[in-house]
């Protein structure tokens, strides 16, 4: 399960530091000084804390953890296992979530799909939150979700390519792979993300590589979802369009299949009228399909 808790916008002053010490570092989103509720008498405590920290209400999360209101700054919720940490990253509240961190909650908890903190702050795109993750000491090679994916997956299938760069810079493995073997490459060419896709192939992302269950090369998939901004960038980066799947289609094959002409003249050499047939990425709808399952 993913937050989709609004962040708030506009710069924001320093936050104090609960366990004393410096203020935190100044940020740009997520923080609001003023109590937004008072503890319900007839409430769960544990579930308005969650609550308050997706919604960025700094006050209460700071009585919460001084004990005032008979929240557990740990707690999860009952099906999900959803921590109010999580909450605070996919709400994108970095000072809560510094607040949390400071006052000892773990870093990398576990929801019921095995995701932690930083999965869902990648997922939503959330810059700060990731910073404060990440000072903290978050896992940049935890796997997690269905397909086991890293928080760079998350990050490129969403083309939050800004925030893909910092992982890297931190440490992130650029060729992870997930349950099916897809890295964060096959994600961004699924999705087509051309942005992420130059990015990783700048930083060294092998090109070629093909996903462990069915063999397809990143230029296999952004083919078979026609994604034309993808195909060319992988083909000026040295893809090779002779390389099959384990069915023996070659990524032209499958553009033929899809139906996909643009694509297909781009794969078969011929260019000339791609720009003007094909719409582009931004302008083609949506696929449905979230993960390369390949």
């Amino acid at each position: 399960m993913l937050l989709a808790a609004a962040s708030a916008a506009g710069p924001c002053p320093a936050a104090p530091n609960p366990a004393g010490g410096a203020a935190l570092p100044r940020v740009t989103a997520g923080f609001d000084p003023d109590p937004a509720r008072e503890p319900d008498p007839a409430g769960d405590p544990d579930d308005e804390l969650r609550n308050a920290c997706a919604d960025g209400d700094y006050a209460f999360v700071l009585a919460s953890i001084r004990g005032e209101t008979g929240a557990a700054i740990e707690a999860a919720e009952r099906i999900t296992e959803l921590r109010p940490l999580h909450f605070a990253a996919g709400g994108g509240r970095p000072h809560v979530a510094a607040a949390l961190l400071f006052a000892g909650v773990a870093v990398d908890p576990r929801d019921t799909v095995q995701q932690t903190p930083l999965h869902h702050a990648c997922e939503l795109g959330r810059a700060d939150v990731v910073a404060v993750l990440l000072a903290h000491g978050a896992d940049l090679h935890a796997s997690g979700g269905i397909h086991h994916y890293t928080p760079l997956h998350l990050a490129v299938q969403n083309d939050h390519a800004a925030l893909a760069a910092t992982l890297l810079n931190a440490g992130a493995d650029r060729d992870a792979r997930e349950r099916h073997g897809a890295t964060p490459l096959h994600f961004a060419a699924l999705h087509g993300r051309a942005t992420s896709v130059a990015l990783l192939l700048d930083r060294g992302a092998a090109v070629n590589d093909p996903t462990t269950r069915d063999g397809y090369t990143a230029l296999h998939l952004a083919a078979e979802r026609d994604h034309v901004d993808v195909v060319r960038v992988l083909l000026d980066r040295g893809a090779d369009g002779s390389r099959i799947d384990r069915r023996g289609r070659t990524a032209l094959d499958l553009a033929r299949a899809r139906n996909a002409p643009a694509v297909a003249r781009l794969l078969d050499g011929n260019d000339a009228d791609t720009d003007a047939d094909a719409d582009t990425d931004a302008e083609r709808p949506a696929r449905s399909e979230s993960r390369p399952h390949r």
